[in-house]
């Protein structure tokens, strides 16, 4: 694995620590020991300014690992927004043990790798749902220049997502990767997004999600044959109508809350940012057509399924249940899908 000093040019490390605001940048120097007192500047350029001198006169430049370092947390504190697309890890190598420690990530990421690309491996857990892995791939003889990639991974789940890889090194990189983790191959999932987490949380929670969710709430019973089964869980209303405030017309803010219910459960829907829905079914509009009525609707903002909620809840759809690609698209695991007759 690489070592020694990656960057030894003042201008590039001003850039690197010039990605933090004035507030942040203490997190930012402390994380690589660096001491400098910001607040004894009047502007972040110049702290950043006295940051590059120290750094250079104690390490004689960022190294690969301060490098790594500040990228993580770059990614941690500023959610960056980087395109990520995720994989399937499929069919299991035998012998493996579970990835559960950052060190566990970084040692067997370097091994897959040492034989194909000189590497710099750095794994941080993330509170404690999810593992971000930075990978410095150098400069290679054949193949692509030196290039940052970001991978997320949950313990003991067989999904992955990373940031861009290059085309020309994707077949070995993606290989690595998938023996470092314990399987033979990874397939590419037509899911992405600027939030990792959020893409991990659509696939390990494929099947719980919507009204499927209220089984990750503990809003089941226990004990179906038990002669006193749980009470329905109370409709709460008040953020239907004004924190408090009693509505003239309650039996129907009731109904949608229900409705609501129904269609996305108790907890918030999962963060999909775009969406694609297509259509290829026959023609209803009254005329026969020979060949399939084709139509493609694309939602994209921050979060479409809670923009589908919130229509919903203001009774903007056009039916009062929503159709069934929408009920299920918190459940689809990708951000397209295909709608047909069957």
């Amino acid at each position: 694995m690489l070592g020694g000093t990656a960057c030894d040019d003042p201008l590039e490390i001003q850039r690197v620590l010039s990605r933090f605001t004035r507030t942040e940048l203490p997190q930012a120097l402390s994380a690589i020991s660096v001491d400098v007192d910001v607040q004894a500047y009047r502007t972040k350029t110049q702290a950043v300014q006295q940051a590059c001198t120290y750094i250079l006169q104690t390490y004689g430049g960022l190294s690969h690992g301060h490098l790594a370092t500040l990228d993580l947390l770059a990614l941690e504190i500023k959610q960056l927004a980087r395109k990520w697309t995720a994989f399937r890890a499929v069919d299991p190598l035998p012998g493996t043990s579970d990835m559960l420690s950052a060190q566990a990530i970084e040692d067997n990421t370097s091994a897959q790798l040492d034989s194909y690309f000189s590497h710099h491996v750095t794994a941080k857990q993330i509170e404690a749902s999810h593992f971000v892995v930075r990978i410095y791939l150098g400069q290679q003889q054949v193949g692509p220049s030196s290039t940052t990639i970001m991978a997320a991974y949950v313990p003991e789940q067989p999904f992955l997502v990373f940031t861009n890889i290059p085309k020309s090194a994707t077949a070995i990189f993606t290989a690595c990767m998938a023996h470092a983790f314990g399987f033979k191959k990874l397939q590419p999932i037509e899911l992405t997004g600027t939030k990792p987490a959020a893409l991990l949380n659509l696939l390990v929670h494929k099947h719980s999600q919507g009204h499927l969710s209220m089984y990750r709430a503990g809003l089941y019973d226990h004990s179906p044959l038990n002669r006193r089964p749980q009470k329905k869980p109370k409709v709460d209303t008040r953020d239907l109508d004004g924190g408090g405030i009693v509505h003239a017309d309650r039996d129907a803010l009731e109904d949608i809350r229900a409705k609501e219910f129904e269609d996305f459960g108790l907890l918030d829907p999962p963060t999909l940012q775009r969406a694609e829905l297509q259509l290829e079914t026959t023609f209803k509009g009254g005329v026969a057509l020979p060949a399939p009525f084709r139509c493609t609707v694309k939602l994209q903002g921050k979060s479409v399924l809670a923009g589908i909620k919130q229509l919903a809840r203001n009774k903007l759809t056009t039916s009062a249940k929503l159709p069934q690609h929408l009920r299920e698209l918190a459940s689809a695991g990708a951000n397209k899908i295909i709608i047909t007759d069957s």
